[in-house]
C-alpha cells in the first residue's frame, strides 16, 4: 500500500535537489534585498523629491531677483518718466513766457545729474533750442544747442501716439554714459530727456548672490545693457543667440537650461513692461546644485558600507538555519513515505517547536481525513441512487464507466448496467445521441433534450481531462417529463387567446429577437406563427426600418436599468406593405446571475388612436405654418426674399413635399413665372412650362387658380386628367396631392402659391380654408413691399440726382488739376492739390506737370499722354515730388476734356504712399501670422468678393467638419452658409452686401450650417483686403461660435416678450386707475375753489344784506311819517344822509362781489381748460390765494408774496395754479402737521428773473420738513407717507407732471433737516407749445 507513495516521495525529493538552491543561499539573497532595498528606496525618495524641490528652489530665487531687479528699473525710469511729465506740464501753463521760463524748468530738472543728463524742447522742425543740463555743465550748452537728433523716429512716435515714448540704448554725446531718452509732445515741441542707466550696473554689483550668479539688463533687441559682471564680446554675441532669450524677444518668458561659453547654466527671463527691456538671472548648474549633489554622495557612501555589512551578516545566519530546516525536510520525507510514528527533531528554538508540533497534528488530521473520505464515497453513492436524475461517465471509447441515478429506473434501466457497454452502441438507433457523445469527446460541452421511452431527460454533456491527459465525459440527465407536459398544458391554454387582438410574444434576448413563441393571431400581420419560430423571419425584421434603431436602444436601456416591465410604440411593416402601429407591453426573465434571457410581450394594434393623432398634429402644423410666415411679413423688406421666405416655411413648418409662386405674365402665351420655391425636385419647373391661358397648359393648377381667382385642389394627381403634361415629373419627386392659391395685388390676379403634398387624399375644405387665409397674407405682404418699393426707387432717384451736382471739382479731398495736353501747363488745380504739393495756386499755373514728377519719369509722361490721347483713360501709379522734395507715390486716373477750349486732360491723383508701404508690411508679416492663423482658437476665412472660399484655417475645418480639398473654391452658400436661416431669413443677400463692402459689416452674427446640416451660430468679424488700386479683391473674416450664448439670448427673448405684455396690461391698468385719481384731484380742486368763492362772497352779500335791511327799515319809518302827516325837514335830510351812506355800501360791497367773481371765473376757467393766454404772475397767485384761504380761516398760517408786479408770461395759468394749490396743500396737510397751537406756519412764494426768457418761482414752508430717506421719491406716482389716510400719492406726481410737460421748466426740491421744504421752479416766460392731445 505504501510503495508507490513512497517511490513517487523519492522521486520528488531527487528532481528537487537536482534542480533547486541551497537554502542557505536563497535566504543570503533575501536578507540583502531586504537590507538593502530600503536604502535604494530612501535613494529614489532623494532623486525624485529633494531634487525637484531644489531647483524649484533656484527658480524661485532667480525669480524673485529678476523681478528685483525690474521693479528697480521700473522705479528709476518711471520716476523720470513722471518728473518729466510734470516738467511738460509745466511748460503747456507757460505759454507766451519768456525763453528764461523753460530754461529754468529744464535746469532745476536737471538738478546735478542725478536722474537726467540733459534735457531738451526739440522744436516742430526737429532742431533743439532749449537745453537743461547739470549744474556742472551749463557752461556748454550751446553744444547741444547745435546738436543733431538721430533720433527722429522717436519724436514722430511721441506726436503721434501724443504720450511718452521711450527710446533704445545709445551712447549720450553730452554726458559719454549709457543713456535712454524720453520724448513728451508739449503742443508742436517734443520734451526729450536724457536718462543715465549707468546706475544700474552698480545697483547690479551691489546686489546679493550666490555663487557664480549672473545678473544682467537686456534691451528689446536682445543686447546686454548692463551686467553684474564682465563677459567677453564673445559670449555676449554667443548669449544673443540662446532659446531662452529668442522667446523672451516673442514675449514667452520663463526658466530653463542653457549653455552659455560651455559651461551648462540654470538662468530665468523676465521682462520690465513699461521698457520691453528683460532682466536675465542665471548661476551655473555646478554651483547651484552642489549642496544636493554633497548630501547625495554621503548617501552613496553609507549606502555601500550598509551593502557590505549585510551580506557579512546573511551569511553567517542563512548557514545555521539551513541546517536545521535540512532536519525537518528528512523528516517531511519520512512522514511523506508513511512513516507517521517518527518522532519531529527538537531544535530548542521556540518557532521551529512548534513547527514541529504543528506538523504532527496535520499526520494526525490526515489520518483521520483518509478514514472521513472513505466514509463520505460510500454516502455519496447512495446519495446518487436515490436522486430522480442520472450520473454517468464515460470514457475516450464511449465506454461507460459510471451509470447511477433514481433516474434509470423510470427509463426501465438498473444502475450500473450501461457500465462496460459502450455508448455508440447502446444509441446506435439514435444518430443525435451519437453526434453529441463524438463532439463531447472532442471537447465540447453539450446540451440537449433526450426522450427514453416515456421519459424526457434534460441531458449535459461535459468532457473532462484527466490529470494524465486522458479525456473523459461526465454527464448529468435530469428527468422533465413533468415540465415538457405543462408545457404542452401551457400551449393548449394559448389557443384561448387567439382570437383576441393582443398578440403574444416570447424572444430570446438575442441579437434580432429569434421568436420562441408566438400567437396564431399573428397573421392579422399577414405572417403565420411557424415562419417567426423558425427563424426565417426575426421578429425586428418586421419593425419599420425607421424605428428599429430606436427599439433596440430603448430596449438596451430599459434592461441596463433594471426596468423589467416596460412599454414600447413602434411601427410594423405587414406582409402585404401596410404599416400599422403597435403598442408593446414587453417584461423581461433574468436568470439566477440577473442575467436576461428571455422578453415576454403583449402587442396591439393602435393605428386607428395613431391615425387621429396625426391629424391633430397635422392641423397643428398648419397653424404654426401660417403663424411663421406672419412673422416673415412682418420682418420682410423683399419681395423675393418674402416668397423664397413663406416657400420655406410651408416646406419646413408645413411639412409639405415642395412650394412655388407663380407670377401671371402678359405675354403672348399668358405664361406663369416661376419667381420662388422651396423643397422642388430638380427639372420640375422648367419642365412645367404652364400657362394661365384656357389652352392644354392652361388646366394645371396654378392656371386654374389665377383664372378663377379660387383655391384649385388636386386630391389625387394620379388621376386628375387635366394633369396629364405633368403627371410623370410628379409621380417620380413623390407628388401626391396639389392645392394652388390666387394671389391678388388690388385688384388684379398677380399670381399663384402652388404647394404639393406626398400624402394621398390631402386639402380638405379645412386646410384650404386655413391655406387661403395664408395665401391672402401673403398678397397683403406683397402689396405693401411693392408700395415700399416704389417710394424708395423715387427716394433713391432723387437723391442721385442730387448728388450728380454736388461733385464739384473743388470738393474733392484727393489732389486734382487740368493741364494742356499740348504745352503741359497746368490749367488749374484744387484745394486738395494745394496742400498735398505745397504750392501756391500762382506756383501751380505757372508750372508744367513735369515739374511734379521726377526727372528720370519724364519721357514716360509724355508716353502716357500719348496713351491718353488713345484710350480717354490711363490708370496707373507714379512717383511725384512735392515742393518741400518729398517723394510720394501717387495713383493718376485720367480723362482727355475740353477745358475752355483748349485739348486738356483731367488728371485725380491719390496719394497711396502709405498704402503701399502698408502692402509691403503686410507681405512682410504674412508668413510671421500664418502659423498663427493655423493655430488660432477661432475660424479664420478668406473668401473673395464672388463668393468663393480661398483660405480657411485648421480649427474652421475642423468646426465645420470638411476636409481642405472639399471645401476650398466652394461658394460659402450652401457650404457653411445655409441659404435661409432657422427663421426663415434669405441670408444669400446678405451674403451678397458683406461681399460688396465688408466695412458695413464689420460685426455680423447670422446662422452658420456644418457638413451634416447642423446649424450653428458664428459671431464674425470681417475686413477687406483691397489691390494696390483699392479695389476689394477678398474679404478676411475671423468667427466665434456663439451658438449656446444665442440659444440663451432666445430664451430671454421670450421671457422679455412675455413680460412686456404683462406690463403693458398692468400699464393700462394704471392708466385707467391714474386718469380716475386725477380727476378727483380736480373734482376736489374745484370742490375747493367753490368753498373759496362762498367764503369770499359771504362778507360783501352779508354787508349789502344788512345795509338794505337798514335802509327799509328807514324807508319803513319815512313812510310812517309821510302817512301821519308828522313828516319834518330833519327827517327828510337823515333819509336822505343815510341812503347815500347805504348807497355808498351797497356799491362797494357789490362792486366787490363782481370783482370776486370775475376772479373766480378766471380762475375756474384756467384750471379746467388748461388755456395759454399771456397773464400777470402776482395777479395770477393772488387771484389763486384767494380761494385757498378757507384752509387757512381757523389756522395761524400764512401767504407771503414776494412777486413783481409787472412779471408777465406767455404760459397756461391753469396748470401754474394747479401747483401752487398742490404745494399749499401739501405744506398743510404734511409740513404743518401739529403747528396748531404754535406760532403757526409760514409759507413764501417769491419770484424773479434769471434771464429775459426765464422766471425762477421758489415756493418755501418752515415746516417739519422732508425726510431724507423719502426725499428722492416724493415725485413717484401713488407714493405717500399716509397710505390709508386719504393721500393719494398722486399731488406731487401731478406737480412734476405739469411742471415739466405742460409749463416746460424744471423743480427741484431741498430740504434741510428742521427747516422745512423749498421747492424751486424754472419756467420759461413764453412755454412752448402743447401737441395736439396732449
Amino acid at each position: 500500500m505504501n510503495a508507490e507513495p513512497g517511490a513517487n516521495s523519492a522521486a520528488l525529493a531527487a528532481r528537487a535537489a537536482a534542480s533547486g538552491r541551497p537554502l542557505w543561499l536563497w535566504l543570503a539573497s533575501r536578507f540583502v534585498l531586504a537590507g538593502v532595498l530600503p536604502l535604494l528606496v530612501v535613494a529614489a525618495l532623494l532623486l525624485a523629491v529633494p531634487l525637484p524641490q531644489a531647483r524649484d528652489e533656484i527658480d524661485s530665487q532667480q525669480r524673485a531677483l529678476a523681478r528685483v531687479i525690474a521693479s528697480q528699473v521700473e522705479v528709476q525710469l518711471l520716476g523720470a518718466e513722471r518728473e518729466l511729465s510734470a516738467t511738460a506740464a509745466h511748460l503747456r501753463q507757460g505759454v507766451g513766457q519768456p525763453p528764461s521760463f523753460a530754461l529754468d524748468a529744464l535746469d532745476a530738472h536737471a538738478g546735478v545729474g542725478d536722474v537726467f543728463a540733459a534735457i531738451y524742447i526739440v522744436g516742430a522742425d526737429d532742431a533743439v533750442y532749449a537745453v537743461g543740463l547739470p549744474a556742472g555743465q551749463r557752461g556748454q550748452r550751446q553744444e547741444p544747442l547745435s546738436m543733431e537728433l538721430s533720433d527722429g523716429a522717436l519724436l514722430g512716435q511721441a506726436r503721434t501716439r501724443g504720450g511718452p515714448v521711450w527710446s533704445e540704448v545709445f551712447l549720450s554725446e553730452v554726458s559719454a554714459r549709457l543713456a535712454v531718452s524720453l520724448a513728451i509732445p508739449v503742443g508742436e515741441d517734443v520734451l526729450l530727456g536724457e536718462v543715465s542707466i549707468d546706475r544700474l550696473g552698480e545697483f547690479l554689483e551691489r546686489l546679493p548672490g550666490e555663487a557664480g550668479m549672473s545678473t544682467m539688463i537686456l534691451d528689446r533687441r536682445g543686447e546686454v545693457i548692463v551686467s553684474s559682471q564682465s563677459r567677453s564680446d564673445a559670449r555676449q554675441l554667443e548669449l544673443a543667440q540662446l532659446p531662452l532669450l529668442g522667446d523672451g524677444l516673442h514675449g514667452r518668458f520663463s526658466s530653463r537650461n542653457f549653455i552659455w561659453g560651455g559651461e551648462r547654466f540654470i538662468g530665468t527671463l523676465t521682462s520690465i513692461p513699461q521698457l520691453g527691456w528683460m532682466v536675465l538671472v542665471a548661476q551655473p548648474r555646478s554651483e547651484a546644485y552642489e549642496p544636493f549633489l554633497a548630501t547625495f554622495r554621503a548617501l552613496a557612501a553609507g549606502l555601500l558600507a550598509a551593502l557590505l555589512l549585510a551580506i557579512s551578516a546573511t551569511w553567517i545566519v542563512a548557514r545555521g538555519f539551513a541546517r536545521r530546516i535540512g532536519a525537518y525536510a528528512a523528516q517531511a520525507q519520512a512522514f511523506a513515505d508513511g512513516d507517521y510514528e517518527r518522532p519531529w527533531p527538537n531544535a530548542h528554538v521556540k518557532e521551529l517547536d512548534s513547527l514541529a508540533e504543528h506538523l504532527d497534528r496535520m499526520s494526525l488530521a490526515i489520518r483521520q481525513r483518509e478514514r472521513e473520505l472513505a466514509i463520505s464515497e460510500a454516502r455519496y453513492r447512495s446519495l446518487i441512487s436515490n436522486l430522480p436524475l442520472v450520473i454517468f461517465q464515460f470514457d475516450a471509447q464511449g465506454v461507460f464507466t459510471l451509470s447511477e441515478g433514481k433516474g434509470l429506473l423510470n427509463s426501465g434501466w438498473q444502475p450500473g448496467r450501461a457500465v462496460g457497454q459502450s455508448i455508440f452502441s447502446l444509441y446506435r438507433h439514435d444518430p443525435e445521441v451519437c453526434e453529441k457523445a463524438r463532439r463531447a469527446l472532442a471537447g465540447e460541452a453539450q446540451h440537449f433534450t433526450l426522450r427514453v421511452h416515456n421519459t424526457v431527460f434534460e441531458t449535459y454533456f461535459n468532457p473532462v481531462r484527466e490529470g494524465d491527459g486522458a479525456l473523459e465525459v461526465i454527464g448529468v440527465a435530469v428527468d422533465i417529463s413533468d415540465r415538457v407536459r405543462a408545457e404542452e398544458q401551457l400551449r393548449q391554454a394559448n389557443m384561448v387567446l387567439e382570437t383576441s387582438p393582443a398578440m403574444l410574444f416570447r424572444w430570446r434576448a438575442e441579437k434580432g429577437w429569434p421568436a420562441v413563441f408566438v400567437s396564431d393571431n399573428v397573421s392579422q400581420l399577414g405572417y403565420s406563427s411557424a415562419e417567426l419560430l423558425d427563424g426565417s423571419i426575426r421578429f425586428d425584421a418586421l419593425i419599420h426600418p425607421d424605428d428599429r434603431q430606436r427599439v433596440a436602444a430603448e430596449v438596451q436601456a430599459y434592461t441596463e436599468h433594471d426596468d423589467d416591465h416596460f412599454q414600447q410604440e413602434y411601427r410594423v411593416v405587414c406582409r402585404d406593405g401596410t404599416i400599422l402601429w403597435l403598442d408593446d407591453r414587453t417584461a423581461v426573465e433574468r436568470n439566477a446571475a440577473g442575467q436576461v434571457t428571455d422578453y415576454l410581450g403583449i402587442v396591439i394594434d393602435i393605428s386607428e388612436r395613431k391615425h387621429a393623432e396625426q391629424v391633430l398634429q397635422r392641423v397643428n402644423r398648419q397653424l404654426a405654418m401660417i403663424s411663421e410666415c406672419n412673422q416673415a411679413l412682418i420682418r420682410a423688406s423683399d419681395e423675393s426674399e418674402l416668397l423664397n421666405t413663406v416657400c420655406e416655411i410651408v416646406v419646413q413648418v408645413g411639412a409639405y413635399r415642395m412650394a412655388w409662386v407663380g407670377y401671371a405674365e402678359n405675354d403672348a402665351a399668358q405664361s406663369v413665372r416661376p419667381v420662388a420655391h422651396a423643397g422642388h425636385a430638380s427639372g420640375h419647373l422648367e419642365q412645367m412650362n404652364c400657362s394661365w391661358a384656357e389652352s392644354e397648359r392652361g388646366r394645371c393648377a396654378s392656371g386654374i387658380a389665377i383664372r378663377s381667382g379660387h383655391p384649385c385642389v388636386l386630391a389625387n394627381l394620379a388621376n386628375e386628367p387635366g394633369f396629364r403634361p405633368w403627371r410623370a415629373g410628379a409621380m417620380e419627386r413623390g407628388y401626391v396631392a396639389l392645392c394652388a392659391l390666387p394671389l391678388r395685388h388690388g385688384e388684379r390676379i398677380l399670381g399663384a402659391l402652388s404647394i404639393y403634398s406626398a400624402v394621398l387624399g390631402a386639402f380638405d375644405a379645412e386646410e384650404v380654408d386655413l391655406l387661403s387665409e395664408l395665401a391672402d397674407d401673403l398678397s397683403f405682404g406683397i402689396s405693401v413691399l411693392r408700395t415700399r418699393i416704389e417710394r424708395q426707387q423715387s427716394e433713391r432717384a432723387l437723391r442721385e440726382s442730387e448728388a450728380r451736382y454736388r461733385l464739384l471739382f473743388d470738393s474733392n479731398p484727393h489732389p486734382m488739376w487740368v493741364y494742356d495736353r499740348d504745352s503741359l501747363a497746368f490749367l488749374t488745380v484744387n484745394d486738395a492739390a494745394l496742400r498735398k504739393y505745397g504750392y501756391s495756386r500762382a506756383e501751380f499755373l505757372s508750372m508744367p506737370v513735369s515739374d511734379i514728377r521726377r526727372s528720370d519719369d519724364t519721357p514716360l509722361l509724355l508716353e502716357d499722354v500719348v496713351a491718353v490721347e488713345e484710350t480717354g483713360d490711363c490708370p496707373g501709379v507714379w512717383q511725384h515730388v512735392t515742393k518741400d522734395g518729398t517723394i510720394i507715390d501717387v495713383e493718376i486716373v485720367a480723362h482727355a476734356i475740353s477745358y475752355q477750349g483748349r485739348a486738356a486732360e483731367l488728371v485725380l491723383a491719390e496719394d497711396i504712399t502709405e498704402r503701399r508701404r502698408a502692402e509691403q508690411a503686410l507681405l512682410e508679416s504674412e508668413l510671421q501670422y500664418r502659423e498663427l492663423v493655423e493655430n488660432a482658437n477661432s475660424i479664420i476665412l478668406r473668401w473673395s468678393r464672388e463668393g468663393r472660399i480661398n483660405f480657411i484655417n485648421d480649427f474652421g475645418l475642423k468646426f465645420f467638419g470638411y476636409s481642405e480639398d472639399e471645401l476650398l473654391g466652394q461658394h460659402v452658400i450652401g457650404s457653411i452658409v445655409p441659404p435661409y436661416e432657422t427663421s426663415g431669413k434669405d441670408l444669400r443677400p446678405l451674403m451678397q452686401d458683406i461681399c460688396r463692402d465688408p466695412e458695413s459689416f464689420e460685426r455680423n452674427i447670422n446662422e452658420n450650417m456644418r457638413r451634416g446640416g447642423e446649424r450653428v451660430w458664428v459671431s464674425w468679424t470681417n475686413r477687406a483686403i483691397s489691390n494696390g488700386r483699392g479695389e476689394v479683391v477678398e474679404v478676411f473674416s475671423v468667427g466665434s461660435d456663439i451658438t449656446e450664448r444665442r440659444q440663451v439670448e432666445e430664451e430671454l427673448r421670450r421671457y422679455r416678450e412675455h413680460l412686456e405684455e404683462l406690463v403693458a396690461e398692468r400699464t393700462d391698468e394704471l392708466r385707467q386707475a391714474m386718469a380716475q385719481l386725477l380727476q378727483a384731484e380736480k373734482l376736489a380742486a374745484l370742490g375747493n375753489l367753490v368753498a373759496g368763492v362762498a367764503h369770499e362772497l359771504n362778507t360783501p352779500l352779508g354787508n349789502a344784506r344788512v345795509v338794505a335791511s337798514v335802509l327799509g327799515e328807514q324807508f319803513r319809518e319815512f313812510a310812517e311819517a309821510v302817512a301821519s302827516g308828522r313828516l319834518n325837514r330833519a327827517q327828510v335830510d337823515t333819509l336822505l344822509s343815510r341812503g347815500r351812506e347805504a348807497l355808498d355800501l351797497l356799491e362797494r360791497n357789490t362792486a366787490r362781489a363782481a370783482e370776486l367773481i370775475g376772479h373766480f371765473k378766471q380762475v375756474a376757467v384756467d384750471q379746467s381748460s388748461a388755456r395759454r393766454r399771456v397773464f400777470n404772475l402776482r395777479q395770477t397767485v393772488e387771484e389763486m390765494l384767494v380761494t385757498l384761504r378757507p384752509g387757512f380761516k381757523h389756522s395761524r398760517h400764512h401767504i407771503e408774496l414776494a412777486i413783481p408786479a409787472d412779471l408777465a408770461m406767455d404760459s397756461y395759468p391753469g396748470p401754474l395754479e394747479q401747483v401752487i394749490a398742490n404745494l399749499v396743500g401739501n405744506s398743510l396737510a404734511h409740513g404743518f402737521e401739529g403747528f396748531e397751537g404754535s406760532a403757526g406756519g409760514r409759507i413764501e412764494i417769491m419770484a424773479h428773473t434769471v434771464a429775459p426768457d426765464q422766471v425762477v418761482l421758489r415756493y418755501r414752508d418752515n415746516g417739519k420738513g422732508i425726510p431724507a430717506d423719502t426725499l428722492n421719491r416724493i415725485f413717484e406716482p401713488f407714493f405717500t407717507t399716509r397710505l390709508g389716510q386719504g393721500g393719494s400719492g398722486l399731488g406731487l406726481y401731478i406737480v412734476y407732471n405739469l411742471v415739466t410737460a405742460v409749463l416746460g421748466g424744471s423743480i427741484e426740491v431741498a430740504s434741510p433737516p428742521g427747516q422745512g421744504a423749498s421747492f424751486t421752479l424754472t419756467l420759461p416766460r413764453l412755454a412752448p407749445e402743447r401737441g395736439v392731445g396732449a
